[in-house]
């Protein structure tokens, strides 16, 4: 194993990750009890250059954050589902 990346918009240990079903998205589960919700940036996004993090040619960003999702020890599992009318579900 090797680390290839370092999502440094978490603060907290991550205790579980889940991809969604397309691979472009992925949540996190961190130990504070947030949800962390995170981009994929394709090469042709990357090359348009319409967002700030395409900009700073960012290949991942955090576009969204459930603080306290869940309210003891911290979040231990995530999990995508299927899509539905063109959007992922995740529990």
């Amino acid at each position: 194993w090797y680390c290839v990346l370092t999502l440094t918009e978490e603060k907290h240990t991550i205790w579980s990750l889940a991809v969604a079903p397309g691979g472009l998205r992925f949540l996190t589960g961190c130990a504070d009890g947030s949800i962390g919700i995170y981009k994929l940036y394709s090469a042709q996004e990357l090359k348009s250059n319409k967002t700030d993090a395409t900009r700073n040619k960012k290949r991942i960003e955090c576009v969204g954050r459930l603080p306290l999702s869940h309210k003891t020890e911290g979040l231990l599992s995530v999990a995508y589902s299927s899509a539905r009318a063109g959007h992922g579900r995740f529990a």
